[in-house]
């Protein structure tokens, strides 16, 4: 692939940010496999604590997903002591007590909540009206309707 060091070099740091700009997208298997490089990283280099709290960062996106494998990578690092401190100890602490199905309900809850309110807050109201014609798309139980119904009557941005 690579002529030399540098285009090899070069060659990495092009696949690392194709890599980081899916995690951003919250592409879990992508938060997953940077979360392991930096790992990686943090195991071969000197000064390894940016890239070990890195590395359990991206980690932590991809196990609020329900990721199992990010999950279990996370116990590791606490056990380990490896990326794991008082700013992020919290958040590592919820994604090993969080059951994996509340964490993919969560993600559902967020992925449905961006596709009825693309403007992703309540600046950008959607009118009650406007949020019943949204819901009325999803092909939707009848108790899954009355539920996001009763959602939009208690909702701040209506």
């Amino acid at each position: 692939m690579a002529d030399s060091p540098q285009d090899e070099s070069a060659g990495e740091v092009s696949e690392l940010d194709a890599l980081t700009a899916r995690a951003k997208t919250s592409e879990e298997e992508a938060q997953l496999e940077l979360g392991r490089y930096y790992l990686r990283r943090a195991g071969v280099e000197d000064g390894s604590g940016d890239n070990a709290k890195q590395g359990v960062s991206w980690l932590i996106r991809a196990s609020r997903q329900g990721n199992q494998e990010a999950t279990a990578l996370l116990r590791d690092c606490l056990q380990k002591q490896l990326g794991v401190d008082e700013v992020n100890l919290n958040d590592v602490s919820w994604c090993l007590n969080t059951p994996e199905l509340e964490k993919r309900a969560r993600k559902a809850a967020q992925q449905l909540f961006r596709r009825i309110n693309p403007f992703g807050d309540c600046k950008s109201q959607l009118s009650k009206q406007e949020f019943m014609e949204r819901i009325s798309e999803f092909p939707l139980n009848k108790k899954e309707k009355k539920i996001l119904e009763k959602a939009g009557n208690r909702s701040h941005c209506n």
